[in-house]
C-alpha cells in the first residue's frame, strides 16, 4: 500500500508545490480580501480546490500511459489495492489541508479557528463529491469525466450558500439533529461518511476489476 500511495505522489510531484501554495494561499487570500468569510466555507473551498489538481494530474498521467497501469496490475499488486491506495492518497491531502489551516489560524489572528464539527462536515461533503466522481472515472475513463469533476466542484462551492439560505428560510430545519448530544452527532456523521466511502470504494474496486487493461 505504501508503494502504491508513493506512486501517486510521484505522478504529481510537479504539482506538489502548487498544492501546498493552494492549501495555504486560499485561506490567506480570503483573510486579506474578505476576513468576514473565514471559517467553514473557506476551508471547504480550500479542500476542494487543493485536491482538484492532484486528482486531475494523477488521472491524466494514467490516461496518458495506460500500459503502466496494466504493468502495475501484473506486478504483485491486486487491483483492489491500487484503488484503495487512491482513496488513501486523497485522505492524506485532506489531512494536509486541515494541518495547513490549523497552522494559519494559529499564526494569523484574523483567521477563525475551525471546530471539529466543521472538519467532519467538510470531510462528509468531500467524501460525497469524490465518492461519486472516482467510481465514474474508473467506469468511463479520464477523458469522459474530466469536466464532471469541475461541475461537481463548482456546484458544491457556489451552491452551498444557497442551500444554507434554503434551510434558513423554509420550514426545513435541523432541530432534531442539533438537539442530539454532541457525541451522537459526531457518531451519526462519521457513520454516514464511512457508508459513503464504503459504497464508493466497493463500486470503484468492482469497476476496476472488471475493466480490460
Amino acid at each position: 500500500m505504501f508503494n502504491l500511495v508513493k506512486k501517486d505522489f510521484l505522478l504529481v510531484k510537479k504539482y506538489l508545490a502548487l498544492t501546498v501554495v493552494l492549501a495555504f494561499g486560499i485561506p490567506l487570500f480570503v483573510a486579506w480580501q474578505a476576513p468576514g468569510m473565514m471559517g467553514f466555507a473557506v476551508f471547504l473551498i480550500t479542500v476542494i480546490f487543493t485536491v482538484y489538481i492532484p486528482l486531475q494530474s494523477v488521472s491524466l498521467a494514467e490516461a496518458k500511459y495506460p500500459k503502466a497501469t496494466a504493468l502495475l496490475c501484473t506486478a504483485p499488486y491486486r487491483r483492489s489495492a491500487v484503488v484503495k491506495a487512491r482513496y488513501v492518497f486523497f485522505l492524506i491531502i485532506f489531512i494536509f489541508c486541515c494541518l495547513a489551516y490549523a497552522i494559519l489560524s494559529l499564526l494569523a489572528p484574523q483567521m477563525e479557528m475551525l471546530s471539529t464539527m466543521d472538519v467532519v462536515i467538510t470531510f462528509l461533503i468531500f467524501s460525497i463529491v469524490f465518492g461519486i466522481y472516482i467510481p465514474l472515472q474508473y467506469k468511463f475513463g479520464f477523458e469522459k469525466t474530466k469536466y464532471l469533476l469541475m461541475v461537481l466542484l463548482f456546484a458544491t462551492s457556489f451552491l452551498m450558500p444557497s442551500i444554507v439560505k434554503m434551510f434558513a428560510h423554509t420550514n426545513i430545519n435541523l432541530d432534531i439533529f442539533t438537539g442530539l448530544p454532541l457525541p451522537v452527532r459526531y457518531a451519526a456523521l462519521i457513520t454516514v461518511i464511512l457508508i459513503v466511502i464504503s459504497i464508493s470504494l466497493t463500486a470503484s474496486i468492482k469497476t476496476f476489476q472488471a475493466k480490460a487493461l
